[in-house]
């Protein structure tokens, strides 16, 4: 732990150091790493879609491989799922995803805590719903977010993610009571 402390302070050092070096690009990177849409546009959407045409599909279609997983390892093996490759495909595909998403509009945290958390409480476990459905619950959670942050301190403008931070922070602080309470 304290190991992991120590390379987070170096480096938090290291990463001041070069952004004062360009003082007029520090903004730019506060927003990037906050996460930020206002930067986004058209060429911005085209870059990401090849990158969702590759990875979304196998990911819908797993779906089924992801119930079996709920159940355990095991019982996914006995059903006769190779599971080393299929892991494998949905970690690449689902990294690929992540990666685009970040590389456009910098780091936007909780929307894939905050949306499958709710919907599963409304479609259920089955990931052949709950992935769609949240891909398009977490675009609409991401807009509204944005919105919010736009009109929320107008004329300033926050970041998306400082928006996503102050919804999802006290859901995660929540969803940890909830389950300590079960236990």
């Amino acid at each position: 732990f304290l190991a992991g402390v120590v390379v987070g302070s170096v480096l938090t050092g290291a990463t001041t150091y070069l952004m004062m070096q360009d003082a007029d690009r520090v903004r730019a990177v506060f927003a990037y790493t906050l996460g930020n849409l206002a930067f986004m546009g058209w060429p911005s959407v085209k870059a990401m879609v090849l990158f969702f045409l590759l990875a979304l599909p196998p990911l819908l279609l797993l779906g089924r491989v992801l119930n079996a997983l709920q159940l355990g390892e095991e019982v996914a093996r006995s059903m006769g799922l190779p599971l080393e490759g299929l892991k494998l495909l949905l970690l690449l595909a689902a990294s690929l995803l992540v990666a685009a998403a970040v590389a456009q509009a910098g780091i936007i945290g909780f929307v894939g805590l905050i949306t499958p958390h709710l919907l599963r409480r409304f479609l259920g476990e089955d990931y052949r719903l709950l992935l769609p459905a949240s891909a398009l619950g977490g675009a609409a959670l991401l807009a509204l977010a944005d919105l919010l942050a736009r009109t929320l301190t107008r004329p300033a403008e926050l970041p998306v993610g400082v928006m996503t931070t102050l919804l999802g922070g006290p859901f995660f602080l929540y969803l940890m009571w909830r389950r300590r309470g079960r236990a």
